[in-house]
C-alpha cells in the first residue's frame, strides 16, 4: 500500500485529495490507467487471485509435520498439545478428490477425536469422528471411536449401532474379539434404557431465541431537518421491548478475534475447530457456518450445525451467498487487507450476486443508497480508499469477469461503498464476562472480574443504519452471533424517535469528549437531549470538590462548556474553575494533574502483590480530596479499591467500597442502567461470601431486573453465569 502510495505523481495525488464525488469516475479512471501497468500493482493483485501464489495455501508435507508432532505428544501422555498439533495439521492439509487427501484428513480427524476422547471432550470427539467417516466410511477405527464416545455420554442406541458397524468392517481377529467385548457392554446398558435424547434436543433447539418472532410495534422511517432520516415508532412502546432484529448485509471478523471466535456467527470456538477447505486463514465453529461462508463443499450430509443459527433459523440453511469464497484465490484477502476493506469486497460480491439472481429479494440498489460523507473525509483518507478500489476492482473482475468489469466507474463505486461503511457499519459486540466462565457461577471470579465488551466483528445493517444516535438513548443495542437486537430500556410515545449510541453515553464521558468523538467518526455534532442542555452527569463527571471545607459546591472545567447553552443571553457571568456555590477559585491543571496521579497508582497497585491495602487507601484518599465525591474517576478508583481488598481477603471493606462505587454510578446513570447492573453483581457475590443472604437475593433480584430490561429473555445468553448466581443466592436464603 505504501509503495503504491509513493508512486503516484503529485498531481494525481492533488486531484484525488480534492475529489467531490461527482469527480469520482475521473479520478478512479486516472489512477487505474496509471497503477494498472506497473509491475508493483501487478504482482499485489497477482498475490491476492493466484492460488500458486497465495501466502495461506493448504500444504500436504506441513500436515504431515504436525501430524507427527501430535502423535510423538500423545505418545507421551500430553493430549492437550496432541489437540492443537492434530488442529494444526487439519487446517493445513488439502481437501480433493484425490483418495490420499481425504485419508489423512480423515485419520487427522480420528486422531484429534482421540486426544479429545481423553480430555473428556466427548461431543467434540463425537463429531470429529463424524467427520472422519464421512471421508472415509470405511474407517473402522472412526466407527469404533465414535461407539465408545457414545457409551460415555449414556446414547447407548448410537453406541450399539456404531460398534457394529466397526465389528463387520474389522478384518483381525484380535480386533473382532476387542470390538465384541465393548458392543456387548454397549448393549448391556442399553437394554432397558429409554432413549430420550432426541426429545430433549428437540426442545432444547426451541429455545427463548424464538421469541424474536413475536409481535413487534411498527416502525417508520422519517426525515427531520435535525438528524435526516431516522426511525420512530407509530405505537407506544413499553420498558424491555424489543423492536427490531435483522441479520447483516454483511460481516467481517476482527483481525483480534480470527483464532478465538468462528468467522462467520462470530461465537467462540469449540474445540473441533473446522477450517476452510481452500485456505488455511477462517475457523469455523461448524459445517453449518463452513458452508454459509465458501458453499458446499464435498455434498455430504452435514455432522453438525451452528447451535446458534439452529436456535434463530431452525435447520434450514442460507446457502444463497458464500460471502469468503471469492477471497481465497490467492492470498487470502482478510489475511493482507484491513477488515473495513474486506467488508466492502463482501457488500460488493453481494449486489453483484443479487444483480445476477433478480428472482431473489433485490437490496443491491438499497445498499448503493446508503448516505456517505466522502466530500468531509480526509485527503489522506481519500487516497487510501481510491487505491484500494483499484486493487479491488481487479480481483473482483478477476472472480466475477463481465459481472464485474475493471472501470473508472467499478472502482468509483466501490470508493462510495467505503464511504458508507465508515459511516453506516456497526460493531458487532459480545460480552467477555467473569473470565468467560460458562455454566458455572464462582464467587471468585464474580468478585475480581470486570463484565467488559468484547469487539468481534464489523457489519452492515439495512434497517438498523436508519437509527439515530442519543446520548441518552431510548434503545439498547445488541447481538447473537451477529444478529442485531433493539430493544427499549425507556416508555417510548408513538411518534416519538427512536434511538442508540454510536458511542459514549452521558455519564461515561464528557461532552466535548462525546462531540469530539462523534464528529470524527460519523461527521456531525450531536444536538441530542444530553447535549443541548446542562445535565448532572455532563456537571459531576469530570468535577473537583471546593477546597473549601464548608462548601459542598463543586467545580468543573465543563460548566463554561456546556452553560453557554443555557446561559447565553442570561447575561450570568461564568468562570471556568470557579466553585458553582460559593465562587472561590482554583487551577483545575493542577487539581487535573493530582487527580490522575492518584488514579494511576490505584491502578498500579491493582497489578501489584497482596500487602498494599495502605498504599490503596492512601491513594483514594488523595483522591477524594480533588475529585467531586460523585465524579466518575471516584467510582473506577473505589472499584478497583473494591478489588484490591477482596484479592487480600479483606471482604467487608471490600463491600463497603463495591456500594460507594454504585452509588456514585447512580448519580451518573439512572437506577436502572446496565453499568450498574454489572456492579450488582459483584455487590451480591460479596454479599453471599460474607454470608449475608437477603441482602444478596435483593441485590440479584435488582440485577436481573436490570438485565431484562436491557436483553430480555436473551439474558441468560449474554451472561452465561446468572442462572448460577440467582441459584447461589436462593440456595443461601431459602
Amino acid at each position: 500500500m505504501e509503495k503504491l502510495t509513493s508512486l503516484l505523481p503529485l498531481e494525481l495525488r492533488r486531484d484525488i485529495s480534492d475529489s467531490s464525488p461527482e469527480e469520482l469516475e475521473y479520478t478512479c479512471q486516472a489512477l487505474l490507467d496509471f497503477l494498472h501497468p506497473l509491475p508493483q500493482f501487478q504482482r499485489v493483485v497477482r498475490e491476492l487471485t493466484d492460488p500458486q501464489l497465495g501466502l495461506c495455501r493448504k500444504s500436504r508435507e506441513v500436515s504431515l509435520d504436525l501430524k507427527k508432532k501430535g502423535n510423538d505428544c500423545f505418545a507421551g501422555g500430553d493430549y492437550g498439545k496432541a489437540l492443537n498439533f492434530y488442529s494444526q495439521a487439519v487446517r493445513h492439509a488439502p481437501l480433493s478428490s484425490d483418495d490420499m487427501d481425504k485419508t489423512l484428513l480423515a485419520t487427522l480427524y480420528a486422531n484429534r477425536a482421540s486426544s479429545m476422547h481423553n480430555l473428556n471432550l466427548i461431543e467434540e470427539c463425537k463429531r470429529d469422528c463424524g467427520r472422519a467417516i464421512l471421508l472415509s466410511p470405511c474407517y473402522v477405527k472412526a466407527w469404533y471411536r465414535r461407539g465408545k464416545a457414545n457409551v460415555v455420554s449414556k446414547n447407548y442406541k448410537e453406541a450399539v449401532h456404531d460398534l457394529e458397524v466397526a465389528l463387520s468392517m474389522e478384518s483381525s481377529s484380535s480386533g473382532k474379539i476387542h470390538i465384541k467385548k465393548d458392543l456387548d457392554i454397549a448393549i448391556s446398558y442399553f437394554k432397558g434404557t429409554v432413549e430420550t435424547s432426541d426429545l430433549a434436543n428437540h426442545a432444547m433447539n426451541e429455545t427463548t431465541s424464538s421469541r424474536c418472532n413475536n409481535s413487534m410495534p411498527e416502525l417508520q422511517c422519517k426525515y427531520t431537518e435535525a438528524k435526516g432520516n431516522g426511525m420512530i415508532s407509530l405505537n407506544c412502546i413499553s420498558p424491555g421491548t424489543l423492536i427490531h432484529y435483522e441479520e447483516p448485509l454483511a460481516a467481517i471478523i476482527l483481525k483480534s478475534c480470527r483464532e478465538t471466535h468462528c468467522h462467520v456467527c462470530l461465537n467462540e470456538l469449540p474445540t473441533d475447530v473446522i477450517f476452510c477447505s481452500s485456505c488455511t486463514i477462517p475457523l469455523y465453529c461448524s459445517e453449518q457456518c463452513q458452508e454459509k461462508a465458501i458453499g458446499k463443499s464435498d455434498g455430504t450430509k452435514k455432522v453438525r450445525n451452528c447451535q446458534h443459527c439452529r436456535r434463530l433459523s431452525g435447520n434450514n440453511i442460507i446457502t444463497e451467498f458464500a460471502e469468503h469464497k471469492h477471497e481465497c484465490g490467492g492470498s487470502n484477502w482478510s489475511a493482507v487487507l484491513p477488515a473495513d476493506v474486506v467488508l466492502v469486497c463482501r457488500v460488493m460480491a453481494k449486489v453483484i450476486y443479487k444483480r445476477k439472481h433478480p428472482s431473489k429479494a433485490d437490496t443491491s440498489q438499497e445498499i448503493l443508497d446508503f448516505v456517505h460523507h466522502y466530500s468531509r473525509m480526509a485527503s489522506g483518507t481519500k487516497l487510501e480508499s481510491h487505491i484500494f478500489s483499484i486493487i479491488l476492482s481487479c480481483c473482483l473482475n478477476h472472480y466475477f469477469g463481465s459481472d464485474f468489469p475493471f472501470t473508472g466507474v467499478s472502482a468509483a463505486q466501490l470508493v462510495i461503498i467505503m464511504s458508507q461503511m465508515k459511516v453506516n457499519s456497526m460493531a458487532i459486540v459480545h460480552m467477555r464476562s467473569l473470565q468467560q466462565a460458562r455454566g458455572t457461577y464462582s464467587i471468585e471470579k464474580a468478585l475480581t472480574s470486570n463484565i467488559e465488551q468484547l469487539r468481534v466483528g464489523q457489519a452492515i445493517y439495512s434497517t438498523g443504519r436508519l437509527f439515530n444516535h442519543s446520548c441518552q438513548p431510548n434503545l439498547h443495542a445488541y447481538f447473537l452471533s451477529r444478529r442485531l437486537l433493539l430493544r427499549s430500556t425507556e416508555p417510548v410515545p408513538a411518534g416519538s424517535p427512536l434511538e442508540l449510541s454510536y458511542g459514549p453515553q452521558l455519564g461515561q464521558w464528557g461532552l466535548e469528549e462525546r462531540r469530539r468523538l462523534l464528529k470524527d467518526q460519523y461527521f456531525f455534532t450531536c444536538q441530542c437531549s444530553g447535549c443541548m442542555g446542562i445535565t448532572l452527569p455532563d456537571l459531576l463527571i469530570n468535577a473537583f470538590r471546593c477546597m473549601n471545607p464548608a462548601c459542598p459546591g463543586v467545580k468543573t472545567e465543563e460548566i463554561h462548556k456546556i452553560g453557554r447553552l443555557l446561559f447565553l443571553h442570561s447575561g450570568l457571568q461564568i468562570r471556568p474553575g470557579s466553585c458553582l456555590n460559593c465562587g472561590s477559585e482554583l487551577d483545575p491543571r493542577s487539581l487535573t494533574s493530582l487527580a490522575e496521579a492518584a488514579l494511576l497508582e490505584i491502578q498500579r497497585l491493582r497489578e501489584s502483590p497482596p500487602g498494599v491495602l495502605r498504599h490503596a487507601v492512601k491513594a483514594l484518599g488523595q483522591l477524594r480530596s480533588v475529585r467531586h465525591a460523585y465524579s466518575r474517576d471516584l467510582a473506577r478508583a473505589e472499584d478497583i479499591v473494591a478489588e484490591i481488598f477482596c484479592l487480600a481477603g479483606e471482604l467487608e471493606s471490600a463491600l463497603e467500597h463495591c456500594k460507594a462505587s454504585i452509588k456514585i454510578l447512580e448519580k451518573l446513570y439512572h437506577d436502572s442502567h446496565i453499568a450498574i447492573g454489572n456492579e450488582l453483581v459483584k455487590l451480591a457475590s460479596l454479599q453471599l461470601s460474607l454470608g449475608d443472604h437477603a441482602a444478596a437475593s435483593d441485590s440479584v433480584g435488582r440485577l436481573e431486573g436490570i438485565f431484562s430490561l436491557y436483553y430480555g429473555p436473551h439474558a441468560g445468553q449474554i451472561y452465561h453465569f446468572l442462572e448460577s448466581l440467582r441459584a447461589a443466592a436462593n440456595r443461601a436464603n431459602p
